[in-house]
């Protein structure tokens, strides 16, 4: 970029970057998998941590970025629904908070106007800070560094799919493009036997009341 601003000036006659071939990083793959879920939440309430749980499933269940996450005040929440812009797109967000959330949220302490706060410090969390701490639940669960706290929002996308929810309904929940849910899913969720006889059994469904 720096050299063809050069050229544009006209300082450069040529960009000897122009052709540089420097390979991209393979994509992230990773998916959790609903009992690596389960035990990182577990191993965060024994580490005195729920915090560091309660994001955890918050990010599952919303499909957001721990960016967000950690800015979400107990104003952004009706106790029905989570409303707040997406600091990425500026879009407003409203997402219905699922039962097992509910009773997380419900259970954590609202002295602070954020509901995301570190239990050693009784301060909101950096982004820093997070991080660490969520990875210090992960060794101690002992899950492998390959499975990151941003792969929850690809594995929120994979489950609703899962779950029979359309492209546009996924969109909705997480914020990103119809065109970006696609392609998420066209890479990650899985074709297995499951999925087919659950569309096999929705077509018998339908095929039933037409009679």
């Amino acid at each position: 970029m720096l050299f063809n601003y050069g050229k544009d000036l006209g300082l450069l006659s040529d960009n000897p970057f122009e052709n540089l071939r420097i390979g991209k990083p393979p994509a992230r793959t990773a998916v959790w998998k609903a009992e690596t879920i389960q035990c990182a939440i577990n191993t965060a309430n024994e580490l005195k941590m729920p915090s560091v749980g309660l994001a955890i499933q918050m990010a599952l269940d919303t499909g957001q970025r721990a960016g967000d996450l950690r800015l979400l005040t107990w104003s952004n929440y009706n106790g029905v629904t989570i409303k707040f812009r997406q600091s990425k797109t500026n879009v407003w967000i409203e997402v219905p908070v699922m039962k097992s959330l509910q009773k997380m949220l419900d259970m954590t302490d609202k002295q602070s106007p954020t509901i995301l706060i570190n239990e050693a410090t009784k301060k909101p969390y950096n982004k820093d800070l997070l991080c660490r701490k969520f990875r210090e639940v992960c060794e101690k669960a002992e899950i492998g560094s390959d499975l990151q706290f941003r792969d929850l929002r690809r594995t929120a996308v994979v489950r609703l799919a899962e779950h029979g929810c359309t492209n546009a309904e996924i969109a909705a929940i997480t914020g990103h493009s119809i065109e970006r849910t696609s392609s998420i899913l066209d890479v990650y969720l899985p074709r297995n036997s499951k999925m087919a006889a659950n569309a096999i059994a929705k077509m018998e469904k339908l095929e039933t009341n037409l009679v």
